[in-house]
């Protein structure tokens, strides 16, 4: 529990002694196994991460315990993505639901991928790829990237008070570092 609340707490390098000191005692324990995969995951080492998880996959008597493994195993093996940067708000920006949306085409149309987060704080993080696409398939060849703060939720209405960034495209391929501005 200790190397748990270290790691939490960003003392990685003391929980990961902790967790082999509880791996020593009773090997194949299988908190100390999740726990450690979540903090192979967190810093970046997946492979590591899925290794460890996999060797506990039926382990579980707590439900809540195999919920939170179920989803370190969907984190891990979700694909990468091929849009990713920062969005930046200036101005006050009302609250709402942001929508990251990628199109096809600049004329619009089905979305191909989504992102919604409720309430963003701002400068914020994205990343989009083939994990948020609305109907499977392939990732296009090319596409255009619409970021709107919607003040209603509702990602059909456009109201008054909604913010838009200017539209990225066509965005081709792996892009990363994208700085997108919300302009109030």
């Amino acid at each position: 529990h200790l190397a748990i609340l270290q790691m939490t707490v960003g003392m990685t390098d003391r929980a990961e002694i902790g967790f082999a000191q509880a791996l020593q005692e009773r090997p194949g324990m299988p908190k100390a196994l999740l726990w450690k995969g979540y903090m192979l995951s967190a810093t970046k080492q997946k492979v590591e991460a899925l290794e460890v998880l996999q060797s506990i996959e039926h382990e579980f008597s707590i439900p809540e315990e195999q919920y939170f493994y179920e989803g370190l195993i969907s984190d891990l093996n979700r694909p990468p993505a091929l849009i990713s940067g920062i969005i930046n708000a200036e101005g006050t920006m009302p609250q709402g639901t942001l929508f990251v949306v990628a199109k096809r085409s600049p004329a619009g149309g089905m979305p191909v991928a989504v992102q919604k987060v409720v309430n963003p704080t701002f400068p914020m993080k994205f990343e989009l790829g083939p994990a948020d696409m609305m109907m499977g398939g392939e990732w296009p060849e090319q596409v255009w990237l619409d970021v709107r703060l919607d003040e209603d939720g509702n990602a059909m209405s456009k109201g008054d008070n909604d913010v838009n960034a200017e539209r990225q495209g066509p965005l081709t391929g792996v892009q990363t570092g994208l700085q997108i501005s919300l302009v109030k």
